[in-house]
């Protein structure tokens, strides 16, 4: 598969199939600009040789999600286990404007972040918020 996206989609298939066991979309390195979210009990985990995918190690093979909207990556609804991990998590760039540049949205539940790299998007113009990891608690 050529995106996250897909990878989500397929696992959200596979996941609905098996009954709702948890399952994981394993990414290989590159840098993927998308706008995600995430759901259920669905982990990502990167870091992937992209030519062999027999190794793994984030620190060489790094995996970046290039967030495009101001929320970021949005997990959302993660009652049941979630793990995401190694990855490198770009909020976007605002040119102008007030608008936010947030990485990691996280809407419910307790997913499990770990060795990862979040970093808010730069403000070119404007006083807009910048977060790494934003919490919506109600």
């Amino acid at each position: 598969m050529a995106t996250i996206g897909e990878g989500l989609e397929h696992a959200e298939t596979i996941r609905a199939a098996s009954g709702g066991a948890p399952t994981m979309v394993l990414v290989a390195a590159g840098s993927y600009v998308e706008d995600l979210i995430v759901t259920g009990n669905v982990s990502l985990i990167g870091g992937y040789d992209p030519t062999s995918w027999s190794l793994r190690d984030p620190a060489i093979f790094t995996t970046t999600i290039k967030n495009t909207k101001g929320e970021g990556l949005k997990l959302i609804g993660t009652e049941l286990p979630m793990l995401l991990d190694g990855f490198s998590i770009q909020g976007r760039t605002v040119v102008s404007g007030t608008g936010p540049s947030i990485a990691v949205t996280i809407d419910g539940g307790e997913p499990i972040l770990s060795g990862n790299v979040i970093t808010s998007g730069p403000h070119k113009e404007g006083p807009g918020a910048r977060c790494g990891v934003r919490v919506i608690t109600e």
